[in-house]
């Protein structure tokens, strides 16, 4: 019984493109934090950063949709 794996989405984490957006905000955050003008901003900069990013990783899991189609079912 022959059995496919279908997916909307083919995101890996270690693609060169992603490794291109995270030195990308790397370099923003970096930029935010030498242009603050205090040690709170600069921490602020950094967790907002983290936390849009965080977002949008979630996001992209999410939006993903993968089921098991088989002879007699699909899960």
């Amino acid at each position: 019984m022959e059995t496919l794996h279908l997916t909307n989405s083919h995101f890996k984490s270690d693609s060169p493109i992603n490794r291109l957006i995270l030195l990308l905000v790397a370099l923003i955050t970096l930029f935010l934090v030498v242009i603050s003008p205090g040690w709170k901003q600069a921490m602020l900069s950094v967790i907002l950063m983290a936390i849009i990013v965080g977002f949008a990783v979630l996001m992209i899991k999410k939006s993903q949709v993968t089921f098991t189609l088989t002879a007699s079912h699909f899960q």
